[in-house]
């Protein structure tokens, strides 16, 4: 079975190296632009499985902060890897005092991990909102529980 990465390389009728090459060749110069944490006034925080497990490894997981000022198209901030409370304060005490502050909003799923994290990482004085996708889904699970 080809992974989505063969497939891409297929499509495009290349090499996987190739195609790594030139997703490198234009996302390196966009991760060195700090300009992308001007103006953030709310974020959102959530977790993506990148690795299934095995019976060697356990699921792999990286969190994901993206910018959702409202006002403007929202933005991936930065990836990093695991998905503990611990991962998230440590990204953002890499965050300068000023940056910190200026967030107002942070959208999150209802893992407390994450929620502990942010606060233990200097966002204390935000607004925390759950995140539509899971307020949805939670909503919609009590409706199944319901019936």
């Amino acid at each position: 079975m080809a992974t989505r990465q063969q497939g891409l390389a297929r499509e495009f009728g290349v090499s996987w190296q190739t195609c790594w090459a030139c997703f490198e060749r234009r996302v390196k110069p966009m991760i060195r632009d700090q300009s992308r944490f001007d103006n953030v006034a709310a974020i959102g925080v959530d977790e993506t499985r990148f690795l299934t497990a095995t019976q060697d490894r356990p699921k792999q997981y990286m969190t994901g902060f993206v910018d959702i000022t409202p006002g403007r198209k929202a933005r991936l901030l930065d990836v990093i890897e695991g998905r503990s409370g611990k991962d998230v304060s440590d990204w953002l005490e890499r965050r300068p005092d000023d940056w910190l502050h200026s967030i107002e909003t942070v959208a999150l799923d209802p893992h407390r991990g994450y929620a502990n994290g942010l606060l233990a990482g200097g966002l204390d004085h935000a607004t925390f909102v759950l995140d539509h996708f899971h307020n949805e889904a939670l909503y919609y699970s009590t409706q199944t529980l319901a019936a």
